[in-house]
This record gives C-alpha cells, sequence and structure tokens, in this order.
C-alpha cells in the first residue's frame, strides 16, 4: 500500500502542479500555448507509473504485458471493443422501449466521421493520446498490482477509481475543458459514479486479459470514444449507466474470489 500511496502522491504532485498554473492564471485552456500546460499535467500518471515500476524492479515485466497480443484470442478482447458501445445503444434501446422517445441517441458525429474517415482517424487519435493511452500506463500499469498486494481485485478497484477520479478535479475547475468536447461539463457526483463503475470494468479486463495493459487501454479507449461519437440524452445517459452498473455487480464477485497473486510484482 506505501508503493500506491507514494504514486499518487507523484501522480498528483506532477499534475495538479502543471494544471495549477493556467488555473491560477485564469487562462483559456484550449487556447495555444495554454494548452501545453494541460498535456505536461496529463503526464502525470504515466510518469509516476513509470518511476514506480523502475524503482520496484518492475520495468521489464510490464514492457511484456504492454506490448503482448496474446489476450487477443481471449473473451476477454470482445467485452473490451463491444461493452461500451453495447452500454450506450442499450441505453438508448431501453429509452425507446420505455418511453419511444425517438431521438435518446444522436449519432451525427459518427455519420460526419464516417463521411470523412481521416478526420474520424484523427479524433481517435487524440481520444487516445489525451487519456486512454498515458493515464493506464499508471492506472492499470502500476497502481491496480501495487494496490491488489494487499487487497481483493474488487476493493483494488474500488480504491483506483476513487484516486482515478480525484486526480481529474482540477479539469472541472478549468472552464471550457469538458465543453469543448460537444458537450455540458459532466456532473462531479455522477462522475465520480461512473469511474468507479468503469475502473471495476476496466479492472475485471485487464485481470481477465492476463494483466494486459493494451486491453486496459483499449477499453478505456473505447468507453471514451464511443461517449463522443454517440451523444444520448440525459434519460439515455442514466440507462447507460445502469447497464454498466449491472455488468460491474455481476463481475463484482468473481473480483473478490481471484487471489491476489494474480497481481504478482514483476521481475525485472
Amino acid at each position: 500500500m506505501a508503493r500506491a500511496g507514494l504514486f499518487f502522491l507523484i501522480c498528483y504532485a506532477w499534475s495538479w502542479g502543471f494544471w495549477s498554473v493556467p488555473l491560477g492564471l485564469g487562462l483559456d485552456i484550449w487556447a495555444w500555448p495554454n494548452t501545453i500546460w494541460l498535456y505536461l499535467g496529463g503526464l502525470g500518471p504515466p510518469l509516476a507509473g513509470l518511476f514506480m515500476l523502475a524503482r520496484t524492479g518492475a520495468l521489464g515485466g510490464f514492457a511484456r504485458r504492454a506490448i503482448s497480443l496474446h489476450w487477443l484470442r481471449s473473451p476477454a478482447a470482445i467485452a473490451i471493443v463491444c461493452a461500451p458501445l453495447a452500454f450506450a445503444l442499450g441505453g438508448a434501446a431501453l429509452v425507446w422501449l420505455v418511453s419511444a422517445e425517438p431521438d435518446a441517441l444522436d449519432a451525427a458525429a459518427l455519420r460526419a466521421g464516417l463521411a470523412d474517415p481521416l478526420a474520424l482517424l484523427g479524433f481517435a487519435a487524440f481520444i487516445f493520446l489525451l487519456g486512454p493511452l498515458p493515464e493506464e500506463i499508471g492506472w492499470r500499469g502500476f497502481a491496480q498490482d501495487a494496490l491488489q498486494a494487499r487487497l481483493s481485485p474488487l476493493a483494488a478497484s474500488l480504491a483506483l477509481g476513487l484516486g482515478w477520479g480525484l486526480w481529474h478535479w482540477p479539469l472541472f475547475l478549468m472552464e471550457g475543458y469538458y465543453e469543448a468536447f460537444g458537450g455540458a461539463a459532466p456532473e462531479p457526483l455522477r462522475f465520480g459514479a461512473d469511474i468507479l463503475v468503469g475502473s471495476v470494468l476496466i479492472g475485471f479486463a485487464y485481470l481477465a486479459a492476463g494483466r494486459s495493459v493494451l486491453a486496459a487501454v483499449l477499453f478505456h479507449f473505447f468507453n471514451n470514444f464511443a461517449g463522443e461519437i454517440l451523444r444520448l440524452t440525459p434519460t439515455a445517459e442514466d440507462w447507460r449507466s445502469g447497464l454498466a452498473l449491472v455488468a460491474a455487480l455481476a463481475l463484482a464477485p468473481s473480483m473478490l474470489r481471484r487471489r491476489n497473486s494474480a497481481a504478482a510484482p514483476d521481475s525485472g
């Protein structure tokens, strides 16, 4: 647990330190070169994770887990790709069934992207590099295993979700940060609840795929990307969150039964 505590201390100090500059000066975070502060702050999780992996002699094992593709033959791969999309479509379908609301899902962004594949690919790369790839190097690449040294996988995923959600706190204070993605800033408590559920789902995918960091990155990416290209009404969003919660609750017992040996430290 001490290792996990040091990881979060480094992560917060780095990220919040850089993010405090535009916050303190009242800068437009999306105006160049102010955006540099945002991107530098976003490097907190990967840098803290890599530092702790090197400090504990686990960098070599992490590298193998980061590039391994063996998990693509497992059912976890299907869940990683399909679950976030299924939650969004399922939420819209349930709204339609219950209230016959015809516009529960807005796929205009997806249709526009399909009409301009290069633009869609560029947007996907932006989403991938902004959050999923750098964050998961720290969250699942180091913190999940460090927490599982003392906690069950379920408890570790929930503890990580708390740390992950709190890490986002300064972003809510940056005027226009979330609005730049095409919608209003999420309600903080709702966002935190979704993070906790998401942490359980990604934690399960990570372990089911043999502690594959790439699997965690892709699940995180597809979840974020689906949220950007498939816009849901508030009611449909509630149903989507409900479906994700049901999935997390269904997986929770198996995560309680998993042995902590599944998170044995990597050898260098």
